[in-house]
């Protein structure tokens, strides 16, 4: 072997043990990219999978018990609240909490267990409207929704029934003087209610052709214990005068939210006085045919009365009206 070629060789394996040693020959090249690509899909393949999802555990169920009570069953419109009290057997605890509803579905109050007040028992004020009935409905359950009953993880359920009966007074109806004549043909209507007059009621007067007089509502402090209307009768007419307490004062007398109602009558006679009839001269004669009637009403004569005088044959002879004062007390022709 010449010299050079002596020289390739020994420089050819100078540069395969260089590359076995630092793996940047062909073949650590191939075996490096092998490894880096398993490397990926080893990481990508863990990530994936990911930890087992486990199903959500079950509530355990409040084991107690409730006792649902109301301080006040009936209720009226002069104090339309009761006091609603949830007695439960054991403490509320977490995720459970208390909650009250009416019969529709409406939410009045709740109590949840973190509530260290009321776990171990509630009193909840609550208020039916005038002339109703309303049944609570008492729930232990893990929620308390606002528009409707629970229905999630229901432990206990209660009711009670609570009923306001409206204004439950009576009207005393009366006038200063029941019996009128021409002379004095007004008079006060009053009206007394037995108890307070509280909103929503009101007063209304309404006369026998069903007009109304008057009215006065409950939010008026004046007239809210006892209420009076001056009213006026014709001459020779009766009135039957009739009041309400009710929920509204139509112009026509209520036929709803009637909670009382009471009647007077008053009568006009007219005019009630007498007539002295006197001739200054009974007899007369020839020489003096003249003489003075006079006229003497026993009480004043008011409109719309009027004097007058007639002879036998039923001609008037005079007549003085009652606008006249210079003749409405006494009178002569």
């Amino acid at each position: 072997m010449s010299q050079s070629r002596f020289d390739e060789a020994r420089s050819a394996g100078r540069r395969n043990r260089r590359a076995r040693s630092t793996g940047s020959g062909p073949q650590w090249g191939g075996r490096l990219r092998r490894a880096v690509v398993m490397g990926v899909c080893l990481a990508v393949g863990v990530l994936a999978v990911g930890p087992p999802v486990l199903p959500a555990e079950a509530v355990e169920p409040w084991a107690g018990l409730l006792d649902v009570s109301v301080d006040r069953p009936v209720v009226d419109a002069s104090e339309p609240e009761a006091v609603l009290r949830v007695a439960p057997s054991v403490r509320v605890t977490s995720p459970f909490s208390m909650s009250v509803y009416t019969s529709a579905g409406r939410r009045v109050g709740y109590c949840a267990a973190s509530n260290s007040a009321c776990r171990d028992g509630w009193d909840l004020p609550v208020s039916v409207g005038n002339s109703t009935a309303e049944v609570f409905e008492v729930f232990v359950a893990s929620e308390h929704p606002s528009g409707r009953f629970p229905t999630k993880d229901v432990s206990a359920r209660g009711s009670v029934r609570v009923e306001n009966v409206g204004w439950t007074g009576s009207l005393a109806v009366s006038a200063d003087r029941e019996l009128l004549d021409a002379s004095t043909a007004a008079t006060v209507v009053r009206v007394a209610p037995s108890i307070r007059v509280v909103a929503p009621y009101s007063m209304s007067l309404y006369d026998e052709a069903g007009k109304r007089v008057g009215y006065c509502q409950a939010s008026n402090s004046s007239c809210r214990d006892g209420w009076s209307v001056t009213v006026n009768v014709a001459n020779y007419t009766s009135k039957t005068y009739t009041a309400y307490v009710a929920t509204s004062h139509p112009a026509a007398p209520p036929s709803d939210g009637v909670a009382a109602s009471g009647s007077v009558v008053v009568a006009n006679q007219g005019w009630v006085g007498s007539l002295a009839v006197e001739a200054s001269r009974s007899v007369v004669d020839a020489w003096d045919p003249k003489s003075s009637i006079v006229v003497t009403p026993s009480i004043r004569v008011v409109a719309p009365y009027s004097m007058s005088l007639y002879d036998e044959a039923g001609k008037r002879v005079g007549y003085c009206q009652a606008s006249n004062s210079s003749c409405r007390d006494g009178w002569s022709v």
